[in-house]
């Protein structure tokens, strides 16, 4: 018995592992570990493509499927047409053979703008993957730098710091030393008050002296 049109399209279908190994050398090589410690933004983008590189392979799968099952229609359609021509093959039932094949490759053509619908959709979503891979890996460059410079001002401000820390510490004993000459200065003015004090009596004393020894200096020459 020839083969069905059944058994020739699944002769023509892909193993799954051979899917399966073909999935495997586009993916890219990343083990559990890398991922499991792979920032959250950047997983997400690598199981994105991955499940898009998926669904593209299998609708490249599906399409290609299809066109064998167009051609296998076409030639089916042409050994019947064949057959007919050859043979008192009955016309209705080549009405019939001639409307489902035209039904089915309109099924079949339906299919396959569905199908490459869905590449080019992937295909579109994959370069926005990239995009924001892309864009992530700005934004990461962009923090290390910021973080960077960060450390770089606090490591400045320590510095700052510290250089304030030692001037005050030399201001407070500058002050300390002013207070010390202040308090020195005030006991020696405190004490200059003093002895100008005792200086003013005395010269005070000496002048009263002076007055007194003059009015009698004067008295006793009136007396003569």
């Amino acid at each position: 018995m020839p083969p069905t049109l059944e058994d020739k399209r699944a002769s023509t279908k892909r193993p799954a592992h051979d899917e399966a190994d073909s999935e495997n050398r586009k993916a890219p090589k990343t083990s559990h570990a890398s991922s499991s410690h792979a920032p959250p933004i950047t997983f997400a983008i690598y199981q994105a493509e991955t499940a898009l590189n998926k669904v593209r392979e299998e609708f490249k799968a599906r399409n290609d499927d299809l066109k064998t099952l167009k051609s296998e229609l076409a030639q089916r359609m042409v050994d019947a047409s064949r057959q007919a021509a050859n043979s008192n093959f009955p016309q209705p039932r080549l009405d019939r053979l001639r409307a489902e094949h035209r039904r089915r490759d309109e099924n079949i053509s339906h299919a396959q703008q569905l199908a490459s619908g869905c590449v080019n959709e992937v295909t579109v979503q994959k370069s926005k993957i990239w995009g924001l891979q892309y864009n992530h890996k700005f934004l990461e460059e962009e923090m290390m730098a910021i973080n960077n410079e960060i450390k770089k001002i606090t490591v400045d401000k320590e510095s700052d710091v510290g250089e304030l820390i030692k001037e005050k510490m030399a201001l407070e004993g500058e002050v300390w030393v002013l207070k010390s000459e202040i308090q020195k200065i005030t006991a020696e003015k405190n004490a200059s008050e003093g002895r100008y004090s005792t200086l003013e009596q005395q010269v005070k004393q000496h002048l009263e002296s002076a007055e007194a020894g003059r009015l009698l200096l004067r008295e006793s020459i009136s007396h003569k």
